[in-house]
């Protein structure tokens, strides 16, 4: 990612499944955390079950 935005590319991660129609999460032109598939769309919830001492589990998204 380094090298992209070394050259002004900006590059957006985001997270979906198939039976969400596809998209969970995205990063954001002005909020951008890298790692990170960024935060919920609009009308959208993420729940995390199970998680472990360094907060990762299962993604559980859901309808707001």
């Amino acid at each position: 990612m380094e090298t992209f935005d070394g050259i002004g590319i900006t590059v957006l991660n985001g997270y979906g499944i198939t039976e969400c129609s596809p998209q969970v999460c995205c990063n954001r032109n002005k909020v951008q955390n890298k790692g990170s598939v960024g935060v919920p769309i609009l009308h959208e919830t993420v729940k995390i079950l199970d998680p472990d001492e360094n907060g990762e589990g299962e993604i559980c998204p859901g309808s707001a």
